[in-house]
């Protein structure tokens, strides 16, 4: 059943020696020989000069699962969806993935149009957005022109709805752009990559041990200390402090 859900993206990309590229199908044909320590380290070679893509992590996530590191896959999973929200395979390996997790700390909830709004901002970079908002507003300039110097009455018409059509479409692009910006940037989500810990009610190492959360489990940053503790909040609405070196920002 795993081996169905966990595949490998291939890259048919043209590359050179040291091409990200090249690096990256030799990952792949480690991963593919059962090399997966080996494939780990060719595909976080990639993300530490700077590459990111959604095939990227996708593939971080598969081997940190195949190498039992359970956090590490989950957080991966998590990145590559938010690059690419429509990324079938990386949503069906989170899902299977989550089933693993050992002191599950509850589901963030996620209504069904959100899921269906983001899969269609998901679609185009926050840039690609506004620039299709800029070619729409000139779009609706032209018509606007075209209804004011139209003689006939089908003529006018014709321009006065293409202008108002192309108007609604740009100010939607903008939202969509405004949302898919603000989505990217958030970082306020974490996975705890630690085995097993305790979520304290203190910022320090002697405050009095709350309850336990594993490895996998997704929650959210609400405040960071200087010393580096972080409150946190969990899906049901409780709130602790763990320490930032035992979790990783999405």
């Amino acid at each position: 059943m795993f081996s169905s859900l966990i595949t490998v993206a291939q890259n048919n990309s043209e590359t050179s020696a040291i091409s990200p590229e090249l690096l990256f199908q030799q990952a792949n044909q480690a991963y593919q020989e059962g090399d997966f320590a080996q494939a780990l380290t060719q595909y976080k070679t990639i993300l530490n000069a700077g590459k990111t893509s959604c095939e990227l992590h996708y593939n971080i996530a598969n081997t940190y699962f195949r190498l039992d590191s359970l956090g590490k896959a989950i957080l991966h999973y998590e990145k590559a969806i938010k690059i690419n929200p429509s990324h079938q395979k990386a949503i069906e390996n989170l899902d299977f993935s989550n089933d693993f997790i050992t002191q599950k700390a509850g589901i963030w909830p996620d209504l069904f149009y959100n899921k269906w709004l983001r899969s269609i901002v998901g679609l185009l970079s926050a840039w690609m957005w506004f620039l299709f908002a800029v070619i729409f507003v000139w779009l609706a300039l032209f018509f606007g022109k075209k209804y004011v110097e139209a003689a006939a009455e089908k003529q006018q018409k014709l321009g006065f709805y293409s202008a108002i059509s192309c108007l609604v479409l740009s100010v939607l692009f903008i939202i969509f752009g405004f949302s898919r910006y603000i989505w990217q940037a958030d970082d306020s989500y974490a996975i705890v990559t630690t085995e097993l810990l305790q979520v304290k009610n203190g910022p320090a190492d002697n405050s009095k041990d709350m309850f336990k959360i594993s490895e996998g489990n997704k929650l959210q940053i609400v405040e960071v200390t200087p010393e580096g503790w972080c409150k946190i909040q969990l899906p049901d609405g409780q709130q602790g402090w763990m320490h930032q070196r035992d979790l990783e920002r999405i």
